[in-house]
């Protein structure tokens, strides 16, 4: 199989939004610092802060439930 043409970031961008411009839009809001935060855990670092996210969001989802 021939290598792929390296696309520019512009170039992905714009063969993105012709299939689907709502995830384009989507991605401008994508917030770095929290990225950058994550690219410096570990991957074990990740998974327990996944962890702790989700549990909290099903507390919090339960507790709304329940009111």
């Amino acid at each position: 199989m021939p290598p792929l043409p390296a696309l520019t970031a512009n170039e992905v961008e714009h063969a993105v939004a012709l299939r689907d411009p709502e995830l384009v839009e989507a991605s401008h809001e994508i917030d770095r610092t929290l990225l950058r935060w994550a690219l410096g855990l570990t991957p074990l670092e990740r998974l327990r802060a996944c962890t702790q996210a989700t549990s909290t969001l099903e507390r919090l989802r339960h507790a709304s439930v329940n009111r």
